[in-house]
């Protein structure tokens, strides 16, 4: 709740910000960790009823092509979707060992409960 600027986020600020700040941002311009958020896909109506818009429904298939190795080693991609906030994680075995992956993850979540029962104001 307190953080400048909303979170805006890293690449928007090497991208947009003041030279002193892309300055210092440059030496750290190639992260290992990139995050996206996709947004609320269930903000939309369920169906077209005296609308233009309809709901997006998910994935139909696979998001990558498999032989694109993607943009960093490991990526997390989230999104709200029937009222959940869910975190999808891939990364290069190669490069990162998937044990290793899975307890990152397991420890981001539980920092996001501890968030939520904090911005609730619970421990």
């Amino acid at each position: 709740r307190a953080v400048p600027g909303n979170g805006i986020g890293f690449g928007a600020l090497r991208t947009f910000g003041t030279p002193e700040v892309r300055e210092r941002l440059g030496e750290h311009a190639h992260s290992q960790v990139v995050f996206n958020y996709l947004g609320q896909w269930d903000a939309r109506p369920e169906t077209a009823d005296g609308g233009l818009v309809r709901a997006e429904h998910g994935s139909f298939g696979q998001d990558h092509d498999p032989r694109d190795p993607g943009s960093h080693p490991v990526e997390v991609v989230g999104a709200v979707q029937h009222g959940r906030l869910a975190f999808t994680w891939h990364h290069r075995p190669g490069v990162h060992d998937t044990a290793s992956v899975r307890r990152v993850a397991e420890d981001f979540a539980e920092a996001l409960r501890q968030l939520a029962r904090h911005a609730r104001g619970g421990r």
